[in-house]
């Protein structure tokens, strides 16, 4: 049986840095097949450029998840479309084994 395919850009629950020290709960989306994706979350969180972030879980609507680490590109408070605010940070996925990647692009709906 095969599980329903995920949208293109959909945001996925992402607790982020969930081996660290300090967990928090973000969104993921717009992951693309280089292994980059966007992470957005509380905007009183800053994570400078170069930060790993260990461990994150990265879940699907259907309870399925991948536990993945990431890496800090750049970050930037954004607004939303509602007005409210969030940080945004573009991520590297790192060290991904080829099962791990054909899981992100099942997951973020990036198969073809």
């Amino acid at each position: 049986m095969n599980a329903p395919k995920t949208p293109p850009h959909q945001e996925l629950r992402c607790v982020v840095d969930a081996a660290g020290v300090m967990p928090f709960d973000g969104t993921m989306a717009n992951v693309s097949k280089g292994g980059i994706g966007f992470l957005q979350y509380d905007p009183t969180i800053s994570l400078e450029p170069g930060t790993v972030l260990k461990g994150c879980r990265i879940e699907s609507p259907g309870g399925e998840a991948i536990v993945v680490d990431m890496e800090v590109r750049y970050s930037q408070l954004i607004t939303l479309a509602d007005g409210s605010p969030v940080q945004s940070s573009g991520c590297r996925f790192v060290d991904l084994s080829p099962e791990e990647t054909a899981r992100i692009e099942e997951l973020f709906g990036l198969k073809s």
